[in-house]
């Protein structure tokens, strides 16, 4: 097994146990490999998660193409990427596996919350571009200034402390990116928000994700 073919077999075992949960011993009885030949693979599981992180991130770029050429607006598409984000990586699992990143791995922590930003902004930059050119946002703001504001705001949301622990953490991400894509919209884009987060009820998007986009 070469470094892709694992960081794919092991990424959906952090999601689900956790970047410092799972460990390397439970990868080995999972994969049926020695401690050796995984050392192998890398040398550290610091190595391991980072690699895994940024597979996460190649998965979310692939989420974006795709929801882009299945949607009729940039609002129905942005919106498909957060449902698509969703499914895959929880966002109650993404806050416990950064919570885990941000203790016990301080320095990579850093490195890959700016990566993510970057992805988020770029995704939400792109977002109001399309939406500008269909007339569904607004024009009165600066595009750059908003984005940043929004790919701020997410990675506080998915790393914060500051919420109540019985609540649903994955709504209440949901709803609060909801805030920021309605902040932008017109009347029209209203409309179009509302039509897309109508059909969106009936999607099974975990097996859209297996079909189109793993």
């Amino acid at each position: 097994m070469n470094q892709e073919k694992f960081i794919e077999k092991v990424t959906p075992l952090f999601i689900q146990k956790g970047f410092r949960s799972l460990t390397v011993d439970e990868i080995c009885i999972e994969f049926g490999m020695s401690k050796k030949t995984v050392y192998n693979l890398f040398k550290s599981k610091k190595d391991m998660i980072g690699a895994s992180f940024e597979y996460v991130l190649d998965k979310f770029q692939n989420f974006f193409l795709f929801s882009n050429s299945k949607s009729e607006t940039a609002v129905e598409s942005f919106f498909t990427l957060l449902c698509l984000i969703n499914s895959y990586f929880p966002y109650d699992k993404q806050r416990m596996n950064l919570h885990e990143m941000q203790y016990y791995y301080r320095k990579l922590y850093q490195e890959k919350m700016g990566n993510a930003q970057d992805l988020a902004f770029n995704m939400f930059y792109a977002f109001c571009a399309a939406g500008r050119e269909q007339g569904i946002v607004r024009e009165d703001f600066n595009i750059d200034s908003q984005s940043y504001l929004f790919s701020a705001v997410y990675m506080d949301l998915i790393s914060t402390d500051y919420l109540n622990p019985d609540e649903n953490y994955s709504k209440t991400i949901m709803d609060n990116i909801e805030i920021s894509i309605r902040g932008v919209l017109n009347q029209q884009g209203f409309n179009a928000f509302e039509t897309a987060k109508s059909k969106s009820s009936d999607i099974d998007y975990n097996n859209v994700i297996l079909e189109n986009c793993l």
